[in-house]
């Protein structure tokens, strides 16, 4: 019992250095690349975070439990917009860049809604699916990139 409770206060300090190494680490390549925080921050810290959240639901379909990968998906979003944002808020108001709410906020909001008829449809998502979410993020991010 002790040692799992080292092992989670282990964990726990290594997530805080891990978090500010990639802030500090994100930040260095926004100069660098002469490019916007917003968009280091959707590119590169927003995957380095969903990782965790890759890695679990990858494995949670790999072991037959798709309700768990779909509950990580949606509720590690609603984590992140509720959760996540409103502490931030709480600790520091939080000016959203225009370019956020010109172009990324409508697409945080169509794939949202978009999993609604799909898992409503027949309660799965299939292959196909699951193509076109990544084929619609792999737009998203060339977008991106392009505009950086």
């Amino acid at each position: 019992m002790l040692v799992a409770w080292l092992l989670v206060v282990v964990g726990l300090l290594l997530l805080v250095a891990g978090g500010e190494a990639l802030v500090h680490g994100a930040s260095r390549i926004a100069l660098l690349a002469r490019i916007t925080p917003a968009v280091v921050g959707l590119t590169i810290v927003a995957a380095g975070t969903s990782m965790p959240e890759l890695v679990v639901s990858t494995q949670a379909a790999l072991e037959g439990s798709p309700g768990l990968a779909a509950g990580n998906v949606v509720g590690s979003n609603i984590f992140n917009v509720l959760g996540i944002l409103g502490t931030t808020a709480l600790i520091r108001p939080l000016p959203v860049p225009s370019e956020i709410i010109a172009r990324d906020d409508w697409w945080m909001i169509g794939g949202s809604l978009l999993l609604f008829p799909l898992m409503k449809s027949d309660m799965r998502i299939t292959r196909l699916e699951g193509a076109a979410l990544l084929a619609g993020f792999c737009v998203y991010m060339a977008l991106l990139i392009h505009s950086a």
